[in-house]
């Protein structure tokens, strides 16, 4: 008598997960936009090919933002959701993002967030990866504006090393070039060609002008290559309702 209450009770919590799941996935609006197949040109063919490895496509967990004073998670996960495409912030290809309370500092220079590789996927054959934001001044962060500027640069790592093809990677480093001030958006940019993308991807979405008008090269690559087609208007990464459909 006992086993069979149980029984009931296992399959009373199967009927009400089910319902809740068929819930959460009527509500579009509160959820991320889910595939089962990302469409990471490095990783498709993998996943096409193991169909066992398919798994739901998501904005990657945020982690501790609210010690940061100027975001909490659940605005980091809105803005990873709202204004960058799926290719390029998923669960698939990342591990999290998560703030670091911690001021760092080297050469006197400020690293305000980085990017790292972490363990292998078994059987797909890439790893996940992490961005991890820290803490922009020793006593304490700027503003959100601030923070959302240092995660679309690191966000344009993550795109870079990921998403691009080789014919692609080359062709930037091409338009790179000698990174004369002029053509770059930062002082920063003229660093490395890494680095000219990551701030030129930050621009692209955050400040497209700026980008237009410093190198309309640059521009015209990170809206064919990067985004497919993809604009944003002026203001700070709101995407342009007119190109939205094709990003």
């Amino acid at each position: 008598m006992k086993k069979s209450k149980e029984m009931r009770n296992e399959n009373h919590d199967a009927r009400q997960s089910q319902t809740r799941i068929r819930e959460f996935e009527a509500r579009p609006e509160k959820t991320a936009r889910l595939r089962e197949i990302p469409v990471n040109r490095k990783i498709e063919s993998r996943f096409r090919e193991k169909t066992e490895n398919r798994r739901v496509f998501a904005v990657p967990p945020v982690e501790g933002f609210e010690k940061s004073g100027v975001m909490s998670n659940r605005e980091v996960k809105q803005y990873l959701e709202n204004h960058f495409p799926e290719q390029h912030v998923n669960n698939i290809t990342m591990e999290s993002v998560r703030y670091n309370d911690r001021h760092i500092t080297e050469k006197s220079m400020t690293e305000l967030g980085h990017w790292e590789k972490k363990e292998p996927v078994k059987d797909i054959g890439f790893y996940n990866k992490e961005i991890v934001i820290n803490r922009q001044a020793r006593d304490g962060n700027v503003d959100a504006e601030t923070m959302k500027d240092t995660i679309a640069h690191e966000v344009g790592h993550q795109t870079q090393r990921e998403f691009l093809g080789q014919n692609e990677l080359k062709e930037w480093e091409k338009i790179s070039g000698k990174r004369p001030e002029s053509e770059c958006v930062s002082d920063y940019a003229r660093t490395s060609p890494a680095e000219d993308f990551a701030e030129s991807y930050r621009a692209y979405c955050r400040d497209p002008e700026t980008l237009r008008k410093a190198s309309p090269e640059k521009y015209a690559f990170m809206r064919e290559k990067v985004f497919n087609g993809r604009e944003y208007k002026i203001n700070k990464c709101i995407p342009d309702s007119t190109n939205d459909a094709k990003g």
